[in-house]
């Protein structure tokens, strides 16, 4: 099984940033197929859950850097 996790941060604006994720995951055979989908049935509530609890601290990281840097200018 192989898993890739991306985050992506794309300046939109004057002080806007739009902040994206992406997940993928891709079977290297059918056995792993077969294990991956039992093991995310049950699992995907939790990692979900923790990737939705931290979409704030990632923001507030963000502004606080950004902050710091414009406080420099």
């Amino acid at each position: 099984m192989k898993i890739a996790w991306t985050l992506e941060a794309a300046e939109i604006g004057p002080g806007l940033t739009r902040f994206s994720q992406e997940t993928r995951a891709v079977a290297t055979d059918p056995q792993a197929r077969i294990r991956f989908r039992r093991y995310w049935r049950w699992a995907r509530f939790g990692i979900i859950a923790i990737r939705l609890l931290m979409l704030p601290a990632i923001r507030r990281a963000a502004e606080r850097r950004w902050a710091m840097e414009r406080g420099r200018k």
